[in-house]
């Protein structure tokens, strides 16, 4: 909490001096200041006027003390009308020049605080202690407060990173000056959210959901103190589809080794997977950042080989299809950028020259991190001698299982005693009702270039108690480590010496009873690295059918049971997905070397129409039409659609869309009505509907009012829509 303030003061001061290149230039002028001295924390607000006509960039404004004294400013440019315009309007009037800018901060001490305020010029001047005994209230501080976690969240939501730093010093901040969110700032719950999503949210390691994380354990709302002392729920009872097979469908052989729950992507040839790893490792961050809005290097494929300790070369380029005859990617969860449990399985036309090659590359690996605690044992699994590679911290964890000319390379020791039991004769994917109907659809003729099958029972893995309640502790742990690094620094930055877990708690850099998990599980140090006790360094936790699950709070099995309750009630089986992918090369067709067409069919079966009758009723009849694209699109959808339950009204028709390859008119960072309006209006695209009446049409378009002789209208948002020969375009 904020003591009391000692002393308050309103100051009218005059500048004591600028940097020097500057002086010769520089004119007296006045800064109206004020400042309360506290416990931990003084407050303090300075206006400094600004002087010109151009245009004055926020981002370049900064705030220093001679002795570090003042921390966590926040900057505003203009008065209160101004801003509030700013806000609403966007970019017009935060481009005219300011008057004077305002820094509201924080400090320590009671001693005079010497400050520089860079606009960017500098502007240098004291700001005295007044004398004592005199009162003020807690104005500055709520005006402060208010500042810094607006600015805090517009970081957030234009920044190109997750907004981590953000999260913690506004949740360190509030708990230990016993503030709340600002009341215009605060948002609703979850409660009400569907179950489907929060799943979906969990499993996909939504951002949203781990700053949620972070903020609960700053504020002390998490399980921190908890015990776990319930028994773990039961999982969901799935109904099982009835489904007819022809048992004469051909199936290739290495189907027959793959665990059931396993997701399974087969490549049938070892220069397919190269091919996948190159894309992968050239555009997958990029799609990924596409999708997130995030400038992050994820180095998914790197991290792959690092942990089942594989490299692949040019030599792997020239003989690997001589020595591997097929190749497939398994595994229970694709959570690689957190510790997910996968394999490569390797059906080898020379196993001894595999094997050697294989033993060659984990010896070279072995050797390269000795220093680092790598060990390679010999371990029994199902009977069976098992090589293990790893590190302490499980950056490095593969285990190599052989079985004739097959073998598996795998993070997960579970997965190693599924395949032998899948050998030993329990179930296979390939002896599944599910498999063997999705063969005769989609049968080995294809030479699909890559085989993508999701069985059914590898989403109902996901959705176990197993996964749940392990994903929800996993992103708890991983938080644990990421604000126990960011305490450090801020310690630091402040000049406290805390950094010991129990010092930071002291300081109020860290919640109480942090780093005491149910599972008994805490961040710990090994060396210059922070691990979580029970799963390792972060980015390579311990894979989750590895982590033994005997025990759950109350807190835990009570979100479980909702959960399962709206999957038995609204989702009572889950479907497999397949998709098959063909490339073609363009070469012949006069494109450019090395060009190639992509062919993705993806399908759904057995289909529960029940769950998914609403999006089906949107699909228009098969057509042999399409929209002849415009020149310069680079990405191009088309779908034949009507209206289906979602409108009846809406008859079927062609629904199209085009981005084109160019610079948008405008560079505009979202924010402010206007800005929005702009964007959209400067995308580089279209989107169309033939014939009329279509979805475009079902939208209130009319506000348009009546088009030219071209068919061209302006609607309100800065878009325009022509009308011409049954089409609609936006």
């Amino acid at each position: 909490m904020l003591a009391k303030p000692k002393w308050a003061a309103t100051l009218m001061l005059a500048v004591a001096g600028i940097a020097s290149s500057t002086a010769a230039d520089a004119t007296a002028a006045p800064v109206a200041g004020q400042a309360v001295v506290g416990r931990p924390f003084g407050i303090a607000s300075v206006s400094v006027p600004l002087s010109g006509v151009t245009p004055i960039d926020p981002e370049l404004f900064s705030l220093s003390e001679a002795n570090g004294r003042a921390l966590y400013p926040v900057f505003q440019a203009g008065g209160a009308a101004r801003r509030v315009l700013g806000q609403l309007l966007g970019a017009g009037i935060e481009n005219l020049p300011p008057r004077e800018v305002t820094v509201s901060f924080l400090f320590v001490g009671d001693e005079p605080l010497n400050l520089t305020v860079h606009t960017p010029a500098p502007v240098a001047f004291t700001l005295r202690p007044p004398l004592p005994n005199r009162r003020a209230d807690d104005r500055l501080l709520g005006q402060w407060w208010r500042q810094y976690h607006a600015a805090s969240q517009q970081r957030a939501s234009e920044g190109d990173y997750p907004p981590l730093v953000e999260t913690y010093l506004s949740s360190m901040l509030a708990g230990r000056l016993g503030l709340e969110t600002p009341l215009l700032q605060r948002r609703g719950g979850n409660d009400t959210q569907h179950e489907a999503l929060k799943t979906l949210e969990l499993l996909a390691g939504a951002e949203s959901l781990h700053m949620q994380v972070i903020r609960e354990t700053m504020l002390g709302q998490s399980d921190l103190g908890q015990l776990a002392d319930q028994p773990v729920p039961d999982d969901v009872l799935w109904q099982q589809p009835a489904i007819e097979v022809n048992e004469q469908v051909a199936i290739e052989p290495i189907a027959a080794l793959v665990p059931p729950e396993c997701f399974y992507i087969r490549f049938g040839k070892f220069s397919n997977y190269l091919w996948m790893n190159r894309l992968t490792r050239d555009y997958g961050g990029d799609l990924a950042n596409m999708i997130a809005g995030r400038g992050l290097d994820r180095q998914m494929t790197a991290g792959i080989e690092r942990q089942l300790a594989v490299k692949y070369n040019e030599l792997s380029e020239l003989v690997g299809d001589q020595v591997v005859n097929d190749l497939a990617l398994i595994g229970r969860d694709t959570f690689f950028n957190s510790g997910a449990a996968f394999g490569l399985l390797f059906e080898a036309k020379n196993a001894f020259l595999f094997q050697t090659s294989v033993q060659q590359e984990r010896a070279a690996v072995l050797a390269r991190e000795k220093e680092n605690g790598a060990t390679e044992q010999s371990i029994e699994i199902a009977g069976r001698k098992v090589s293990l590679l790893s590190t302490p911290d499980n950056r490095i964890r593969s285990f190599f299982a052989a079985h004739e000319n097959y073998r598996l390379i795998t993070s997960s020791r579970a997965i190693v005693e599924r395949f032998y039991a899948v050998i030993d004769g329990e179930q296979s994917l390939a002896q599944t009702p599910e498999y063997v109907y999705t063969r005769a659809y989609m049968p080995l003729e294809r030479e699909d270039t890559i085989f993508i099958y999701l069985p059914s029972a590898f989403f109902r893995g996901l959705v176990s108690p197993q996964y749940q309640i392990e994903l929800t502790r996993r992103m708890k742990a991983e938080a644990d480590i990421e604000l126990l690094r960011l305490a450090r620094l801020t310690a630091r930055n402040e000049g406290s010496p805390a950094q010991s877990i129990d010092e930071l708690v002291a300081g109020g850099f860290l919640p109480r009873e942090f780093g005491r998990r149910p599972d008994g599980s805490g961040p710990i140090e090994a060396g210059d690295t922070i691990l979580d006790s029970r799963r390792g360094a972060r980015g390579s936790f311990l894979p989750i059918p590895d982590v033994e699950l005997t025990a759950v709070t109350r807190d835990e099995a009570f979100n479980y049971a909702q959960r399962a309750q709206f999957y038995r009630e609204n989702w009572q089986q889950m479907d497999p997905l397949v998709v098959g992918i063909r490339r073609y090369s363009l070469e012949q067709d006069g494109a450019d070397k090395g060009l190639e067409r992509l062919v993705i069919d993806a399908n759904v079966a057995p289909f529960a129409e029940q769950k998914y009758g609403w999006i089906m009723s949107l699909l228009g009849p098969p057509t042999n039409e399409r929209i002849t694209t415009a020149p310069g699109d680079i990405i191009s959808l088309q779908a034949s659609v009507r209206g289906g339950l979602l409108s009846p009204n809406v008859p079927p028709h062609h629904l199209f869309l085009g981005i084109q390859d160019s610079v948008p008119a405008t560079d505009l960072k979202p924010g402010g009505l206007l800005k929005t309006l702009r964007m959209l209006q400067t995308t580089p695209g279209y989107l169309g509907a033939w014939p009329k009446p279509g979805f475009l049409d079902w939208l209130p378009l009319g506000l348009a009012g009546e088009p030219d002789i071209y068919g061209f209208s302006q609607l309100p948002l800065g878009l325009w829509r022509r009308q011409f020969e049954g089409f609609s375009v936006l």
